[in-house]
């Protein structure tokens, strides 16, 4: 099973998401962290600052489905 943590920036979804991943034995997977990694070289927030949400939009989208083919048991999303 598969877990999604979604809510606005600043509400605990990488300390929630963290803490729930070791309680149960599942695998964390932070999509800021991998959007960084993969796509801006930068913080999701540096990003949208510099290019605007609508030009982070298309790439979050493409970040998330990367991470919905994968076998993970326990990841985080964003959602702004």
């Amino acid at each position: 099973m598969k877990i999604y943590l979604i809510g606005f920036m600043g509400a605990g979804k990488s300390t929630i998401g963290r803490l729930l991943a070791r309680r149960l034995g599942y695998d964390y997977l932070d999509t800021d962290e991998l959007f960084a990694k993969e796509n801006a070289g930068c913080t999701t927030a540096e990003y949208i600052r510099q290019h605007g949400l609508e030009a982070f939009r298309p790439l979050e989208r493409q970040t998330l489905c990367g991470v919905a083919a994968r076998e993970f048991r326990s990841m985080r999303t964003i959602w702004r």
